[in-house]
């Protein structure tokens, strides 16, 4: 009870977690951080997506901190989800990401803290602090929700602040989107 949370830190060596289940990845009460992928190892040319955390579900955090990540290209390819990158939801409670960058020297760059295929639930959370930087642009410094057709994203009592992009530095959205009480953007 109490005390401070466990902490994965990667040492900006590799991933933390590389999720290729299709199922959810749950994580409850730790601070991941100092994630980072790059696609210099890459056989094939690959955006680089998901500094900390890639998921080919979804994603779950709880009372969790996800900070310090990159997700870096380095072979003119897109980047995406400086630390959370998930083909499905992205869903974050009582938890933070700050401090994470979506880089590309030669391409887009989306989603500094986090980029999801599907949609987005934050309830009393924060994304703070992140930073997407491409060289033909960039969009959605925090979060990049890139669901299509019908799923609605919802955003309840939680900030987002101080992320930067050349578009939508906080949040870009498409889709639906459902923002509640005390929301902060």
């Amino acid at each position: 009870e109490g005390g401070t949370p466990p902490t994965i830190a990667a040492n900006l060596c590799s991933r933390v977690f590389d999720h290729t289940g299709v199922g959810t990845l749950k994580l409850v009460g730790l601070t991941i951080e100092q994630g980072k992928y790059d696609n210099t190892y890459s056989m094939y040319p690959v955006p680089a997506s998901g500094g900390c955390i890639y998921s080919t579900g979804n994603v779950y955090l709880l009372g969790s901190t996800v900070t310090t990540c990159k997700a870096n290209d380095v072979h003119g390819q897109d980047a995406a989800g400086g630390a959370i990158y998930a083909l499905g939801e992205v869903t974050l409670s009582h938890s933070t990401v700050s401090g994470s960058t979506a880089y590309s020297s030669g391409r887009f760059a989306d989603g500094g803290g986090a980029f999801t295929h599907g949609a987005a639930y934050l309830d009393y959370s924060a994304i703070s602090g992140n930073v997407a930087s491409g060289g033909l642009g960039s969009f959605g410094g925090g979060l990049v929700v890139g669901s299509v057709g019908s799923l609605t994203s919802t955003i309840y009592d939680s900030t987002i602040d101080g992320n930067q992009a050349d578009v939508a530095g906080g949040l870009e959205i498409s889709g639906i989107a459902t923002y509640s009480v005390d929301v902060t953007i």
